[in-house]
């Protein structure tokens, strides 16, 4: 049987765990948490659920080594993702990893090359760009480059900001230059977020692409809680409201097509690695330039608001 760990099993590694269960073949599932919590409440997930095919592991701060893994997920935070892929690759082997986002809290220069050891296949989880809704998106746009427009209340643009610019990079295939611009309501900058000890920022931070294409992503207080997502192309106007899945052609309806929550996602996405290898998130490789871009802005940004020299900003 394929042996399968999630490593990090707190809110979204048990997304993960809801939808690979789901998968209609026995499979080994490892559960690895420092947080005896953690592994708990996956512990209670696991026995709500009848009639698995499943056997279930519980390694709690130490995973015994030597463990032929298929695929292996690090579903942590940002903080402690690289920690725990640097421990793992001393302990275990696996084919096949998904790393999710933020990948790390710093401009990653050895990640790369800690996964190339491996030899291993690894994504990151940018899921927009296998979605049904943005596929559809993406046959409405007739040429480039475009200019996208992501609006909302308090939507966390440090956390959630990594999925726009793999958006916008596979709609158009190009690359990111440059964080070229940023405005902020000095009242509102840096705010604690829903994990103590980790910060995001209201404002107006805009991105440019190596043929045009401009991203402004914009988060606050003012606007409602709809979330919306607006492409302009040279000729068409493509209006997204995520929370619903609504979307406009032109101030005309077009369709409907809801956003994927990560448990829908994960029983073809995992059942489709283990079994074929195939796998339509971003590989790590194509991830690391709009990363490293990215956290080096926003590291920058933090040092000057903060009178700090750090090499990392406190963000998940």
């Amino acid at each position: 049987m394929h042996n399968i760990l999630i490593a990090g099993c707190g809110r979204l590694g048990l997304r993960y765990l809801e939808g690979i269960i789901k998968i209609q073949q026995p499979l080994n599932i490892h559960i690895y948490d420092i947080s005896d919590n953690a592994i708990f409440r996956a512990k209670k997930f696991i026995n709500t659920n009848k009639n698995l095919l499943h056997k279930f592991y519980y390694h709690n701060k130490t995973i015994e080594p030597n463990i032929d893994f298929t695929l292996i997920i690090i579903s942590s935070t940002a903080d402690t993702r690289k920690k725990i892929l640097y421990y793992l690759n001393q302990r275990i082997t696996y084919r096949y990893c998904i790393l999710e986002k933020v990948l790390t809290q710093g401009v990653e220069n050895s990640i790369d090359s800690m996964v190339l050891s491996s030899k291993a296949n690894v994504w990151v989880n940018m899921p927009r760009r296998i979605m049904p809704l943005y596929k559809k998106i993406k046959s409405l746009i007739d040429v480039g480059p475009i200019e996208m427009t992501v609006t909302g209340n308090k939507w966390g643009i440090c956390c959630n900001g990594c999925h726009y610019i793999d958006l916008i990079t596979w709609l158009t295939d190009e690359t990111i230059l440059k964080v070229n611009e940023i405005e902020f309501n000095n009242k509102y900058v840096w705010y604690e977020t829903k994990r103590p000890n980790f910060y995001d920022i209201f404002g107006n931070v805009n991105l440019e692409f190596s043929s045009g294409s401009k991203l402004s992503l914009v988060s606050d207080l003012c606007h409602s809680k709809k979330h919306s997502v607006q492409i302009n192309t040279k000729t068409n106007i493509i209006d997204i409201d995520e929370l619903s899945g609504k979307v406009m052609y032109n101030k005309n309806y077009k369709f409907t097509e809801k956003i994927l929550l990560q448990s829908f996602m994960s029983t073809e996405l995992i059942k489709n690695i283990i079994n074929h290898g195939k796998c339509k998130l971003t590989p790590l490789s194509d991830h690391l330039a709009s990363h490293n871009t990215f956290i080096d802005f926003l590291i920058n940004k933090y040092n000057k608001d903060h009178n700090t020299k750090n090499i990392f900003v406190p963000i998940t």
